[in-house]
């Protein structure tokens, strides 16, 4: 009898001891699970977003060789855990202080240069005028409905310019902007005919959109320029 129930104890301890490691393993399992999640989730989001981009035309100023030690080290690890799986919950300090912030780093840099790839699509697209020439045209009335417009032309690229579009919403905000450069032309053509010399009206609406080339600079634009001391209200940039 005593035998017999220490047979049976033996037996309960063992399955207890299997049953406890299985559960450490699992916990172990799914604190993996939860450390990789987030930045890889973020990682694959902004992956899809530079895809969308490069669909839309967006250049997207990111170097692929800063991902390359992450890459290799994701491709040891799935080796790793093919061969044991256990070698995933192993190692715990390299993970936490290297694998993953590896991966945010990549996914920060991603982030940045598709920032600095929108803003630099929507500068291409519709530059803003500076302030003070706005102004010194404003103050003729017949310009100043035209030059409203302009100005809430200029704000609502500088809306467009502020944040990411969404995941799906690219090619929706790239017709946004579209629109408004439209109508900001529209409203500078309008004012031909007008008091304002038509070159002039050209200088001010290419400069307020595509930019104006120096070669196309004009004596009467230099000196509506001039007589308006508006000639260091512009910037030359290379192109």
């Amino acid at each position: 009898m005593l035998l017999d129930r220490a047979i049976q104890l033996t037996s309960r301890a063992r399955e207890y001891k299997l049953a406890s490691e299985l559960a450490n393993e699992a916990q172990a399992f799914t604190t993996r699970v939860g450390q990789l999640e987030v930045p890889i989730n973020e990682l694959i989001l902004l992956r899809q977003l530079a895809m969308e981009f490069a669909d839309n035309g967006v250049e997207v100023p990111f170097d692929n060789s800063v991902a390359l030690g992450v890459v290799r080290r994701a491709k040891e690890l799935l080796n790793a855990f093919i061969d044991n799986p256990k070698s995933l919950t192993e190692g715990d300090e390299s993970f936490r202080q290297q694998f993953l912030p590896g991966i945010r780093s990549v996914s920060q840099q991603l982030k940045v240069a598709l920032g600095f790839g929108w803003q630099q699509r929507v500068d291409k697209e519709l530059e803003a005028l500076p302030q003070d020439v706005l102004t010194a045209l404003e103050t003729i009335s017949n310009y100043r409905a035209q030059i409203q417009t302009i100005r809430r032309c200029d704000e609502e690229a500088g809306q467009l310019r502020s944040s990411l579009p969404a995941l799906g919403d690219v090619a929706s905000r790239l017709a946004a902007l579209t629109k408004t450069v439209t109508t900001k032309e529209l409203a500078w053509q309008s004012l031909k005919g007008s008091e304002l010399h038509d070159e002039v009206i050209d200088f001010l609406k290419k400069a307020g959109t595509h930019g104006f080339s120096l070669a196309d600079l004009t004596v009467s634009i230099t000196q509506w320029l001039s007589d308006r001391a508006l000639l260091g209200s512009f910037q030359i940039r290379s192109v």
